[in-house]
This record gives structure tokens, sequence and C-alpha cells, in this order.
């Protein structure tokens, strides 16, 4: 199950690769990753994920993870932003297995 954020940022206006999927009673924006040849069927089939879910207004989106990696670039409240960079320092940290004070001290040498 996809975790929404509880802000939102506008829906992407990319042309082409946006579409929305009305499922229980909620719409959903997915990105079209690429589009598949059936010959059986003589047309294309989408293949793409979901980024987020449609908020009330009907304009804006409450976004996931994925959206992230496709909009990296989009705009995101204050607040999230430290967040989200917060969780990414901490990743490093643990992934380099190193302390924050000693990457605070290679920091400053």
């Amino acid at each position: 199950m996809a975790m929404y954020y509880d802000f939102t940022v506008p829906v992407p206006k990319t042309t082409g690769k946006i579409s929305r999927q009305n499922s229980g009673g909620r719409i959903y924006i997915h990105y079209i990753l690429e589009r598949t040849y059936d010959p059986e069927k003589k047309h294309t089939k989408p293949v793409r994920t979901c980024i987020g879910r449609l908020a009330e207004d009907g304009v804006t989106m409450h976004p996931n993870e994925k959206f992230f990696e496709f909009f990296p670039d989009a705009p995101v409240p204050e607040r999230e932003r430290r967040r989200r960079e917060a969780e990414v320092i901490a990743e490093a940290l643990s992934a380099s297995g190193k302390s924050l004070e000693e990457v605070l001290a290679f920091l400053k040498s």
C-alpha cells in the first residue's frame, strides 16, 4: 500500500505522460513510463506507475515517493523539504557506517 504525503503539489502538466485512474472512489495520478505495442489487439498499452492521489480541489495531488523520482525539482513545503534532506543524510550516514561526529569532523578539516 502506497503512502501519500499530507501536503499537496500541482499535478504535473507533462503532455502524454500523465494519466488518471478512478479506483475505489479516489482518483490516482499515474506517470506513463513507456508504451508497449500489443500485436494481437493492434494498439499500444501504457506501462505506468502511481505517483500520487488527486486532492479534493481537483488541481493538486498528494504525492508519494515515486513522484519525487520523476519530478525531483517539484515545489514542496519547506518543512517537508528539510525532513526529506534529513532522511537522505541519515541514510547516507547509515550506509557509510560513520557517525555524525566523524562526518562533521571530516567536513571541518
